[in-house]
């Protein structure tokens, strides 16, 4: 399982971050995550021994806040002990303002190093980080600082200290593995954690773009238009890989406007440096210094460079650059990624691209954390598949499909948690069809379906007890009728079958054909 380090000064909504991840993993992993959190205890621990509020320990005498980061240590060490084998994200900045004018690094390389060695290694170090201006007015009421630049020198201190103090290994089945770092801005990276913690092996993409460009376009309709294609582009990225965007932050201290607002500086060292590869977006035909500053870094460091740009003079390199892979536009860029799996690219760039699909099934990488319906394949003794007719009420009106259904909200539960896929699984199978399922799979396959919010479908597999009698889903004009087929004889039937239901049958036939 996988432990992660998360860091980031007061403001950077930390906590926030984590409470998200817990809410997505348990929706669409249906796994625990535990959250141990250094500030929570150092305040338990404070208030128990000095009876101080976590608002005040900043005055307590220096040696009692040591003593008390030490405890907060032992701590957690003791917790991640219990908890190996279990996903865990360990919250806690790695400075802090103690009485001085500069922030201190409140934990040095040993004490990491005994986190390190209770979780049987740290998997990830990820430092959040926000603008400034806003972490200021978040921290408006605090005792730390409220200056715009000596807050982003803070956020510099804390980006280095997590970096320099975490071990660069650990030993994982007799393997060194190295501990991934990532720098992440608050802003688009609420499924960051989420994936980092349910995929073995992410890809993490930087994703520039040309944000002076866009913000000196003096139309504001045009402007907008091409913020909201970035934005789409960027969501469409997130169901690929980690995607790390750029924030915006102003540093008054820079003479120059451009670096005021784009950072260059930064995004080198904390974005371009730990990404695997860079893909950079021009919705319009422009051209930004600092993007292919950032490209040119990349490529310098071995990382695989997309450029998607709609003047095609880019694809022969301009400011002395050539990107590995380029695209005219975003739907070519999409039409080579999905088709990348089944192509000849062995011995050519585009080989890369099939990091970014499922290692298993022929979707986005990311596509399990997208809204989902769930569908059950239920077998009989002779091998043969229950479907059912779908009535002309229904939008696959007229289809033959898998006992399939959207997720209902819990029963009884008032934040409006939706069932787990084996309760909707339960409840459809009865519902349309009369019978209880048992033995249903832990693993599933996933189709691409468009049933308005809902943009796949698991497909598990389980046993039915009894025998199908959809009386009452009939009346409700639920389904028109159920019937049992051969896999050949819903390959025959291709054109009454839905799609999701098709390719399944599809997948089962090539799985058959391959144990022969």
């Amino acid at each position: 399982m996988t432990t992660i380090l998360l860091t980031g000064i007061p403001g950077s909504k930390k906590t926030d971050l984590v409470q998200i991840t817990h809410a997505l993993s348990d929706e669409y992993y249906e796994k625990n995550v535990g959250t141990l959190s250094f500030g929570r205890i150092v305040a338990e621990e404070a208030f128990r021994i000095f009876r101080t509020d976590a608002a005040r320990i900043f005055e307590l005498d220096f040696s009692h806040q040591q003593a008390l980061r030490s405890y907060a240590i032992a701590r957690a060490s003791y917790e991640l002990t219990k908890r190996r084998g279990k996903h865990t994200i360990v919250e806690t900045p790695m400075s802090m303002f103690l009485g001085g004018s500069t922030p201190d690094i409140i934990f040095d390389a040993d004490q990491i190093n005994q986190l390190h060695e209770a979780a049987a290694g740290i998997n990830y170090v990820v430092t959040v980080i926000d603008d400034p201006l806003t972490i200021r007015e978040r921290l408006r009421d605090t005792p730390y600082p409220n200056d715009p630049d000596k807050l982003l020198d803070w956020i510099t201190v804390e980006v280095q200290t997590s970096g320099h103090v975490t071990p660069s290994f650990y030993i994982q089945n007799g393997i060194r593995v190295p501990t991934r770092t990532l720098v992440v801005p608050w802003k688009h990276s609420e499924e960051t954690l989420v994936k980092l913690l349910n995929d073995a092996h992410p890809t993490f993409c930087y994703f520039g773009y040309p944000i002076t460009k866009i913000k000196e376009i003096a139309d504001e309709e045009r402007r907008s238009e091409f913020r909201a294609r970035i934005d789409h582009f960027r969501k469409k990225l997130q169901e690929y890989a980690v995607v790390v965007s750029p924030i915006e932050i102003q540093d008054a201290r820079l003479g120059d406007p451009q670096e005021q607002v784009a950072t260059v500086n930064r995004d080198l060292n904390w974005f371009v440096q730990n990404a695997d590869l860079m893909v950079a977006y021009f919705p319009t035909d422009c051209e930004s210094s600092g993007v292919f500053e950032e490209l040119r870094h990349a490529k310098r460091l071995g990382k695989v460079t997309i450029l998607i740009h709609p003047n095609p003079k880019h694809q022969k390199g301009v400011f002395n650059f050539k990107p590995t892979l380029y695209y005219q536009s975003e739907e070519e860029f999409f039409n080579v990624l999905n088709g990348c799996r089944g192509a000849q690219y062995d011995h050519k760039p585009e080989a890369f691209l099939r990091r970014l699909l499922d290692d298993r099934q022929d979707v986005s990488r990311y596509a399990h954390l997208r809204p989902f319906s769930v569908a059950v394949d239920i077998v009989n003794e002779d091998g043969k598949h229950l479907l059912c007719l779908q009535p002309e009420t229904k939008e696959l009106a007229g289809k033959w499909m898998l006992v399939a259904g959207k997720r209902k909200p819990k029963e009884g539960c008032l934040d409006g948690r939706l069932e787990t896929a084996y309760e909707a699984l339960e409840r459809e199978t009865f519902e349309e069809v009369g019978l209880h399922l048992t033995g249903i799979s832990e693993g599933y396959r996933i189709y691409p379906v468009d049933y308005g919010e809902i943009s796949y479908v698991r497909v598990y597999t389980a046993e039915g007890i009894g025998t199908p009698s959809p009386d009452h889903a009939v009346k409700k004009r639920e389904i028109e009728k159920t019937e049992w087929f051969t896999v050949t004889a819903i390959l025959c039937a291709h054109q009454h079958i839905a799609g999701a239901t098709l390719a399944y049958s599809r997948d089962m036939a090539k799985s058959q054909e391959g144990l022969k």
